[in-house]
């Protein structure tokens, strides 16, 4: 806070001015201040304050002079109020001097200061990112903000490039470059720092090749060739070279010799024809380890900067395998070699090696130098004259004899060195020599016996060379590297001799026994024919006798002698000086008895000794290991040869982010021991790379993927190090761009064009493929572009996932209809990436439509009620025909459906024009359908309204008069009367008539026919009847008081009349007269007709007018039932004060009254006043059902009657199933198929059990099987339970035939009671697809199709044709899973199931049927289809459960339940007056479905159908042609055969095989031209067409 003092006016300031720095708002600051006076004399000081407030002085100024030497003391205090410099000052009176001290307040500030370069140096391309760093000061009291701006290449990443240094610290800041290419860096940075502005950096670097040459060791120039010349074969010849290091780093470097480089020959005579080099190449193997031609030492090492080293190459060249002949010159062999010097960690050379399997180029490259080595390997080329066998002449013992031999070298290249070894009885002179090339010596061999005896000695000759020392590899020893051979044969006669025996004095001779005993010293001639050669051996002149051949000791032998004990002899020890050894024994010769052995204690060793010299050994044995183990390890640390190819830069190119991306990183070991590699990642990107270290074994590869993720979007450059054994360092960069995730699309604007053949509706469709060039999957949607109009347009998938560099096919479906919108427009979204926008245009191809007939007439319109017609417009063109009708409602009351639609190629569709008037006209109409893209239809539609005339009347004197009035007279209250009359319509249109009785309720309309009456809930007394034009019909009127009254009124009658009586003519068809009305008639009203009737006391009274009976049919005995049990009393009292008659009407009663299953005990009779009698009604029926009936009771001859309701119920047990109708699925051949039934047992008075009669089935060639087979999983016990309900039963019905069969039957079940219970089941089992087709809808996913291959096994009648096949065959069988298929189902399985899997399927079927029966089924359009029942057995059409009422419209067949129900029979058969059995079996089963079950079943019933309907009449068609092609020969070969005998396959039928046969034959055929430019990874070969698609 204070500067240095000054001197002025004579005194001294201390300091000069007073700063203080880094002053904050807030605080306060003090600073000293002093004044000394420097003058000789006294003088007068005086400080005045300062101007601003924030300084404050702080003084005591002396009123008195102040002496020399003295001082005057202050303080300055500051306290800033804002953060700011401040500037002030003090004013020092030095007597009459005026001295101004400045005051300085200083607010924090920053002070950044950056170096101006960064300089790497010179540095090597080693695909390496170096960094270095560079310092950012701030030698201020606040922090500092910085930024750096780089928009250069060189530079890999600035860490960070912005941030804030804190005061009185540094910032570091980290610019890393790449080593990957040759290159200078002068870069400039940008620095923005914060006070002093932008600020340059430059950043500099050298990045230059690691050069490796190879220099003469005597002249220093750059050699490419070393050639060594002619070599023997055996020997070695070295040259040296200098290894030089041209670059400013230390280079780890290798020798590799390449066997398999181009331009290399291995033992190949270069200047022979090339006839002659394949004929040698094809009589000898070739096979020659390279690193024994050429050694390099050393093969390793490091070179430091700029050094120079001397490398020793050593030529050693060996003679191939089976080359014995040594006089042969053909036998030369040129070697052309290249030996490659390449730094370490260099991955260029292997990278084609790697990616092809090519073999690495051999030329120069800047990290490695190749260097040619040529040599010649010749044979030693000596002949001998005479030889190689020479014979001497017989001489004695003490003489010799001589033969010259000339030796001669025949090469022409070397000259040879010999040396003849030393050889028994043979002298040779001169012993060694020199022979130069092409020259000849000659020897003198002479032949000296020393001997008795015939002597053949085989003469070695050395031939001397230069060859490699193992311990010296620099410098060549001189050895024999190659032998020749001669044949020494002489004979030298003998004398005999006299030998005596001598004993051996202790000193063991060289030829001697175990133990060193009996020595001879004389020889004779033994010849020995046996062996072919003659031993000089001197028997001894003694009796010997062999332990081994002598048994006069055998009873004293020791039988514990070991087999290893030595022989003594008895004078063994007391001459010998030798100690006995302790491990070893011996034994007498003959006995065998162990001999003591004496041990000398001053030569042996003791045991301590003996272990003490094992230890000694074992731990030199163990140091001489380590040594050796030592100097292995660090020869493998300090030679290898490891190349990394993959490749030194890892370029992962285009990466989306948030992926994973991996490349392997190739490691090859070329060396004999194994290397322990060391990955070194601290790169965040690269931090799921593993393993990350590893040992490759000797002479092996691996890799390690090396794995990268980044969130990041952007350039990355970043390198990773590597070890090798611990102490070899290498990096390898990895190069990656991220980028966003992203899809392409095939095109961008979408045509959607008419396909012909397909239906209406669907046949505007077109794909658009979605592309992923990236790395990472990629979601997506499309989101359909919305406007005024509904879309038309749809794309699936709407949503997915496109797998990395694949590509995804989306279908685009136009929707056509009259008003659909052409154009549509979707976006493909890229979850995560890009947006995309399609474009779709549907064009429309031309069509041509007409109506089949131009007009429609509606005359004699009934007045108020529906009329409907149809006009019918047929398609004419090749397009599907798009409609709509101008104006749907073109007359009041008319309405035509659809007023949009489409009209298929070649079809019809129906308009309907429902026509409902409510006025009188008469009307000639043009109704306009506009065809898009098409021109405009008319309809003509005319007509006239017609009310109809109604009529009442009855027939009277035989003749009808009309109705006017009604008396119905008295009826008594409960009874019933009515009048019958004839409803008339005398119009030429029909009418509805109307009765609302709802203000007089107890009157009824009445018909025979009670259907023809419409009732409504809403309105129950209102009633209506639709009478036809002309039409009559016999009605009653009905009267049924319920309390006394009396009526008189009009019958409430009324009919459809017009709104107005006016007649309206409209008229819109030019040229065109309307149809003519006749006369106009008056409006006519409705029939008038008066009703009278009086309501009566009731005279009689019932004790019940309904009685029900319910009996059980085992009460019945013998078939009659106790009437005590089966009647009821039906009593009647007369509560008038009148007698009165009453009487049951028997005649007009129904069949079970005249049956006698109702009987009355009284029909007639005759009541008082108050009077009562009692009838019994018995209940009897023949048989169990329910019996209803009606009888009529008339009173003291009153019209009226009474009505009396009868009903009764004989119950007996009875089995329910559950489905009623069983059809169980499809199944090939030998399948089994099983479904579940419920029986509800009903009526059971007592416990039973059930039993099952299977149905026999007869096949087409008489065989009778057994095809069905049931279980009962829970028994088969009826129980009951306390409340008398009987349990439910489960039964499961197996189905399986290997044989065709169509079963449709029925399966009874009986009980104890011997009563029969029938279920209808419908079964299918063959070979065709057409019919199985619900089966591989169920199992689409688990279905499995085999090909088998079998031996054919054709009988021998069979035809030429059939026997021709191949011996392998093709058998497809169905498989679910390892074990038999089981497939379970109700009656709901044979329908369209609701699954969507299968549902796809069942729809996919029904719209190839659909398509075909559109396509080819008909010449022109749709037509109605009926199917003879011949079709199913006689053709092979398998339709077991489709009934004909299946085929029926759902009106029909409503009204066909309706018939059936009312024909329905129940058969009883009574034995002996007691129910045996109840069989309940109609002439038909009838099967009542509602609405949505039959509209499903009726689909799959037509479908079915369709399908037989192809199968019968269309696939039996199909025939096969042989031709013989040569060019399909090939393929067929590779092809297996089909068999084609019927049941060969278990789900194809021969028809369907022909099929795939032709469709394979096809592929097989055109497979390589359509994917002959394909990109995907897949085996076209193994693609088969195995099914057939409609």
């Amino acid at each position: 806070m204070a500067d240095g003092w000054r001197d002025e006016c004579g005194v001294r300031i201390a300091p000069a001015r007073l700063r203080f720095r880094d002053a904050v708002p807030g605080r306060r600051y003090r600073a000293a201040l002093t004044v000394q006076n420097l003058r000789f004399e006294s003088c007068r000081l005086h400080l005045l304050p300062p101007h601003r407030p924030q300084f404050k002085l702080i003084v005591e100024n002396p009123e008195k002079p102040i002496a020399s030497g003295l001082q005057l003391k202050a303080f300055v205090e500051y306290y800033p109020d804002r953060l700011e410099d401040l500037q002030d000052k003090l004013i020092l009176l030095v007597d009459d001097d005026v001295v101004d001290i400045p005051l300085l307040g200083f607010i924090p500030y920053c002070c950044l200061e950056i170096e101006s370069e960064l300089d790497f140096g010179q540095v090597i391309a080693s695909n390496k990112v170096i960094s270095k760093e560079i310092t950012i000061a701030n030698h201020g009291s606040s922090s500092g903000i910085f930024e750096i701006s780089y928009d250069g290449v060189a530079l890999s990443s600035i860490t960070p490039s912005s941030g804030v240094v804190k005061p009185k610290s540094k910032r570091t800041i980290q610019v890393d470059i790449c080593t990957d290419v040759p290159r200078v860096i002068k870069e400039v940075m940008k620095v923005e720092l914060e006070g002093r502005g932008c600020t340059e950096v430059w950043v500099k670097a050298v990045v230059a090749e690691q050069v490796l040459k190879v220099l003469g060791a005597s002249c220093g120039k750059v050699v490419e060739c070393i050639n060594f010349g002619p070599v023997y074969f055996g020997t070695s010849k070295t040259e040296q070279i200098s290894l030089y290091n041209k670059s400013p780093e230390n280079m780890d470097w290798v020798a590799v010799l390449e066997d398999n480089a181009i331009g290399g020959e291995m033992g190949i005579d270069l200047q022979r024809s090339t006839d002659a080099v394949l004929q040698d190449l094809s009589l000898k193997n070739r096979d020659v380890d390279v690193s024994t031609l050429i050694l390099c030492t050393p093969n390793q090492g490091t070179l430091l900067p700029y050094e120079k080293s001397l490398v020793t190459l050593c030529f050693s060249p060996e003679k191939f395998k089976g080359d014995f002949e040594v006089n042969d010159p053909s036998l030369k062999q040129d070697y052309v070699l290249f030996l490659r010097f390449e730094t370490v960690g260099n991955r260029s050379g292997y990278l084609q090696a790697l990616g092809d399997g090519a073999t690495a180029s051999t030329g120069n490259h800047p990290h490695h130098v190749d260097l040619a080595l040529t040599g010649s390997g010749l044979p030693v080329m000596v002949t001998f004259n005479p030889g190689p066998e020479i014979n001497f002449t017989d001489c004695y013992l003490g003489e010799q004899t001589e033969v010259l031999c000339t030796l001669k070298n025949e090469s022409d290249s070397l000259p040879v060195i010999f040396s003849f070894r030393k050889a028994a009885h043979f002298n040779v002179s001169p012993e060694k020599g020199k022979i130069k090339k092409k020259s000849a010596k000659d020897v003198m061999i002479s032949f000296s016996p020393r001997q008795i005896g015939t002597f053949k000695m085989k003469q070695i000759i050395d031939i001397i060379g230069r060859g490699v020392d193992k311990n010296n590899l620099h410098d060549l020893k001189t050895i024999s590297f190659h032998q020749l051979y001669l044949s020494l044969s002489g004979v030298c006669k003998a004398k005999r001799k006299k030998i005596l025996f001598t004993i051996n004095t202790g000193l063991t001779p060289v030829v001697s026994n175990a133990t060193g005993q009996f020595v001879v010293d004389g020889t004779e001639e033994c010849p020995d024919a046996a062996r072919g050669a003659i031993q000089c051996i001197d028997a001894a002149p003694v009796a010997m006798l062999k332990s081994a051949q002598t048994r006069i000791h055998t009873h004293r032998i020791n039988r514990n002698c070991k087999d290893d004990a030595l022989i003594a002899f008895p004078n063994d020890r007391a001459t010998s000086l030798r100690p006995s050894e302790w491990d070893k024994k011996y034994r007498t010769i003959f006995t065998k008895a162990e001999r003591y052995n004496f041990i000398d204690p001053e030569f042996a060793y003791t045991d301590c000794e003996r272990l003490s010299v094992e230890a000694h050994k074992k731990y030199y044995n163990d140091f001489i290991s380590s040594l050796r183990q030592r100097r292995l390890e660090k020869d493998a640390a300090r030679s290898y040869f490891l190349y990394i190819p993959g490749p030194s830069t890892l370029d992962f190119g285009d990466v989306c982010v948030f992926s994973t991306t991996t490349k392997e990183l190739h490691i090859i070991n070329n060396l004999l021991v194994h290397i322990w590699i060391q990955i070194e990642i601290e790169i965040e990107e690269l931090q799921e790379t593993s393993p990350l270290s590893q040992v490759v074994p000797p002479l092996t590869k691996t890799h390690v993927p090396i794995v990268f993720e980044t969130i990041t979007p952007g350039s990355f450059k970043r390198s990773f190090a590597y070890k090798i054994n611990n102490q070899h360092l290498g990096h390898v960069l990895v190069v990656a761009n991220a980028v966003p995730i992203e899809l392409q699309l095939s095109t961008r604007e979408l045509i959607l064009n008419p396909i012909p053949g397909c239906l209406a509706g669907t046949e505007f469709r077109a794909t658009v493929r979605v592309y992923n060039p990236r790395n990472h999957p990629a979601g997506f949607i499309w989101k359909p572009v919305t406007t005024d109009r509904k879309p038309a347009f749809s794309i699936q998938p709407a949503r997915g996932t496109v797998e990395a560099y694949s590509d995804l096919e989306c279908e685009v479906v136009w929707c056509p209809g009259f008003n659909s919108p052409e154009e549509g427009e979707f976006i493909l979204c890229v979850r995560k990436g890009n947006a995309i926008k399609l474009k779709c245009f549907a064009k429309f191809g031309a069509t041509k439509v007409q109506f089949v007939t131009q007009s429609i007439s509606f005359i004699h319109s009934p007045m108020g009620l529906s009329t409907c017609k149809t006009a019918i417009l047929q398609n004419t063109g090749r397009n599907h025909a798009y409609f709509q009708v101008r104006d749907s409602n073109p007359l009041p009351g008319m309405t035509i459906t659809p007023s949009q639609g489409v009209v298929p190629v070649g079809g019809i569709t129906d308009l309907k024009i429902s026509f409902t008037p409510n006025a009188n006209m008469t009307f000639d109409k043009n109704v306009e359908v506009e065809v898009r893209n098409a021109g405009t239809q008319v309809l003509r539609v005319g007509g006239f309204v017609e009310v109809a005339e109604i009529a009442m009347s009855v027939v009277s004197m035989r003749k009808l008069q009309e109705l006017e009035r009604v008396d119905f007279g008295g009826v008594y209250v409960g009874a019933t009367r009515s009048i019958p009359f004839l409803l008339q319509n005398k119009g030429q249109s029909r009418t509805r008539v109307e009765f609302d009785f709802s203000k007089n309720k107890d009157f009824k309309l009445d018909t025979n026919d009670h259907s023809v009456i419409e009732y409504c809930s809403s309105k129950p007394y209102l009633y209506a009847v639709n009478l036809k034009e002309e039409s009559a019909l016999q009605c009653f009127l009905t009267f049924m008081p319920k309390e006394v009254a009396a009526y008189h009124f009009t019958l409430p009658v009324t009919t459809p009349q017009a709104e107005s009586p006016l007649t309206t003519l409209v008229v819109s068809a030019s040229n065109i007269l309307p149809p003519q009305p006749p006369a106009v008639k008056p409006p006519v009203a409705p029939p008038c007709c008066r009703i009278k009737a009086i309501a009566l006391n009731s005279l009689l009274e019932f004790s019940s007018m309904e009685l029900k009976f319910e009996q059980h049919s085992s009460d019945m005995n013998f078939g009659v039932a106790d009437e005590r049990e089966t009647s009821q009393d039906l009593d009647l009292k007369n509560i008038s004060r009148q007698p009165l008659t009453w009487k049951l009407n028997c005649d007009d009663a129904d069949k079970n009254i005249e049956d006698g299953i109702f009987k009355f005990s009284l029909r007639a009779g005759c009541l008082g006043p108050g009077g009562k009698v009692s009838i019994a009604v018995s209940f009897c029926p023949p048989c169990p059902g329910t019996y209803t009936s009606e009888i009529s009771v008339y009173v003291n001859d009153n019209p009226s009657q009474y009505k009396l309701t009868l009903s009764g119920t004989l119950k007996s047990p009875q089995l329910n199933f559950d489905p009623p109708f069983l059809i169980m699925m499809p199944v090939p051949l030998g399948v089994e198929t099983e479904a579940d039934i419920n029986i509800i047992p009903q009526d059971y008075l007592r416990p039973s059990q059930i039993y099952v009669e299977l149905p026999q089935i007869e096949l087409e060639d008489g065989d009778r099987i057994y095809p069905f087979s049931v279980q009962f999983p829970g028994g088969q016990d009826i129980v009951l339970s306390s409340d008398g309900k009987s349990n439910q039963l489960v039964c499961h019905i197996s189905f399986r035939s290997s044989k065709p069969v169509s079963v449709l039957g029925n399966m009874c079940f009986t009980d104890e009671e011997e009563n029969r219970f029938s279920v209808q089941i419908a079964a299918t089992t063959e070979n065709c697809l057409l019919t199985l087709y619900p089966y591989l809808a169920f199992h689409c996913s688990d279905q499995k199709i085999t090909l088998r291959s079998q031996v054919d096994t054709a009988s021998e009648n069979e035809s030429d044709e059939d026997a021709s096949e191949e011996s392998e065959v093709v058998s497809e069988e169905s498989e679910v899973g390892s074990q038999n298929h089981r497939e379970k189902n109700k009656l709901e399985s044979s329908l369209f199931p609701d699954e969507e899997k299968e549902y796809i399927f069942f729809q996919k079927t029904l719209i190839a049927i659909k398509s075909w029966f559109t396509l080819f089924g008909w010449p022109k359009g749709q037509n109605p289809i009926s199917i003879p029942y011949s079709l199913r057995r006689s053709l092979g059409a398998y339709l077991p459960h489709v009934m004909p009422e299946f085929l029926l419209e759902p009106e029909d067949y409503k009204i066909w339940i309706k018939v059936k129900e009312g024909k329905t029979v129940l058969k009883a058969e009574l034995n002996m007056g007691e129910v045996k059995t109840s069989d309940r079996f109609s002439d038909k089963n009838v099967f009542v479905l509602d609405d949505s079950t039959f509209e499903t079943m009726s689909k799959r019933a037509w479908t079915d159908v369709l399908l037989q309907i192809y199968k019968v009449f269309v696939l039996r068609r199909i025939s096969s042609h042989d031709k013989t092609d040569p060019s399909s020969l090939e393929i067929m070969q590779n092809m297996p055969r089909i068999k084609r005998e019927p049941l060969s396959s278990n789900i194809y039928s021969s028809y369907e095989r022909k099929i795939l046969t032709w469709l394979n034959n096809n592929y097989e055929k055109n497979r390589k031209i359509v994917w002959k430019d394909c990109q995907k990874d897949f085996d076209i070969n193994s693609v088969w067409y195995l099914q057939v698609k409609g």
